[in-house]
């Protein structure tokens, strides 16, 4: 099972050795399933792929397999396009928490006046910045 001069096969043989010196019954008639798991590493592209080889026993005694592989890039060297991407990411991010930290603020302006309005029946309440806030607001809403 060793592969010619990688390294990359020792893996899988001290694996594979190790469980054929479990107990010689470790797989029996009653086994309905078996499942092999083992990782590659592809140093060129720096690619990490999962590959499961699974086989399956029907009741009519029927063996079905399947095979799944699947590939990350772990390691990857930025190029001018991902610093692009990011940059873009960060001012979405940005504004998207200006834009909840405004709506917060708006909500305890409202808050505020609500409370001075109702516990202050017969005093001035100035309702100029809220007033203010709901006119930027709309005009925010006619351009977009």
């Amino acid at each position: 099972m060793r592969t010619g001069g990688s390294g990359h096969g020792r893996v899988c043989w001290i694996y594979c050795t190790r469980i054929h010196q479990q107990k010689p019954s470790w797989i029996s008639r009653q086994t309905v399933a078996l499942k092999v798991q083992f990782t590659l590493y592809s140093p060129a592209p720096h690619l990490f792929s999962s590959v499961s080889l699974i086989t399956e026993q029907r009741p009519d005694g029927a063996l079905l397999h399947s095979v799944k592989v699947q590939s990350v890039k772990v390691l990857h060297t930025p190029a001018l396009w991902d610093h692009v991407t990011m940059v873009c990411k960060v001012s979405l991010l940005t504004v998207t928490l200006v834009c909840y930290a405004c709506f917060i603020h708006h909500s305890t302006m409202i808050m505020e006046v609500v409370s001075l309005l109702q516990t202050q029946h017969r005093g001035h309440v100035d309702v100029s910045a809220v007033a203010n806030w709901e006119q930027v607001r709309d005009r925010n809403n006619e351009f977009l």
